[in-house]
């Protein structure tokens, strides 16, 4: 019996609270993770996981099957993240960006490695969501480019390209930046 059928197997049987504990214990994380990618702010990444754990409990009876109940909530999680971005607290909230995280010289001469994973998160983060989040989706969580083309309800070619621009955008603003240095065959071979 799979993950899914075992949840609906309790939700069906009245046990609806142990079906979301597995549901939270399965995709929470990752779903919190995830819409991370959106937002870029822990808070607003756990407030909107709640929003969506809370759409789920009041409409899996809604669920059809037609995909996986991993699909069908990271749906929810999408739609919810959108509608988070477009509202009008979230506007007025970056007309005072909070100021970045700081990282202390001690910290950078002990792990040059973690200052460099932090730089290029700081790229991913500036990229625009609609490149940002298939890249994460793909090269942080590890789904599948069909799963993602899924969940985002985008043609799966749509999937591909823009995890490849996002790939070059990160490379091209890395070496702007000093991080990285390619030579000339790597930037033609990156076109």
């Amino acid at each position: 019996m799979t993950l899914d059928d075992q949840i609906i197997n309790l939700y069906q049987h009245g046990f609806h609270r142990q079906a979301m504990e597995r549901i939270i214990d399965s995709w929470g994380n990752e779903l919190k993770q995830w819409l991370y990618t959106f937002v870029c702010n822990e808070d607003d990444a756990d407030d909107l996981a709640q929003e969506v754990f809370i759409k789920v409990y009041t409409h899996f009876h809604q669920f059809r099957g037609d995909s996986t109940l991993k699909t069908w909530i990271f749906h929810i999680a999408r739609n919810a993240a959108v509608s988070y971005l477009t509202s009008r607290y979230y506007k007025e909230s970056k007309m005072d960006p909070e100021l970045p995280d700081t990282i202390t010289y001690k910290e950078a001469r002990n792990d040059v490695d973690d200052i460099e994973k932090d730089m290029c998160r700081s790229v991913i983060r500036q990229l625009p969501t609609l490149l940002r989040t298939p890249l994460v989706m793909h090269s942080y969580m590890n789904c599948k480019q069909e799963e993602i083309a899924r969940i985002l309800n985008i043609p799966l070619n749509t999937v591909k390209a823009r995890i490849r621009r996002a790939r070059l955008s990160v490379i091209l603003v890395m070496e702007k930046q000093g991080f990285i240095s390619l030579t000339e065959k790597q930037k033609q071979e990156e076109k």
